[in-house]
């Protein structure tokens, strides 16, 4: 997905820029939230593409599967137990 919001070779340099600039950690990590935060609308955008591409191309099982799955998988990130 990542290669999608920008081109590949943007972001690599995005990440490449991050580690050259910043000294420590928490200059890391302040970074990487800003660049998080300045792809998050394009995220969920191309997230929103995929869901609506998946919904009407599958017919309604696959995607009742799909949701199912999805769902488990979310509840076990929210409950930290990651299996």
């Amino acid at each position: 997905m990542l290669g999608t919001i920008e081109s590949g070779v943007d972001f690599e340099k995005r990440i490449v820029a991050i580690y050259q600039k910043c000294r420590t950690p928490e200059q890391i990590s302040f970074e990487f939230d800003q660049l998080q935060h300045d792809l998050e609308s394009e995220i969920d955008d191309k997230r929103k593409e995929a869901r609506e591409q998946l919904l009407n191309n599958f017919d309604q099982e696959v995607v009742e599967k799909l949701r199912v799955s999805s769902g488990d998988y979310l509840d076990r990130l929210r409950n930290g137990s990651g299996k």
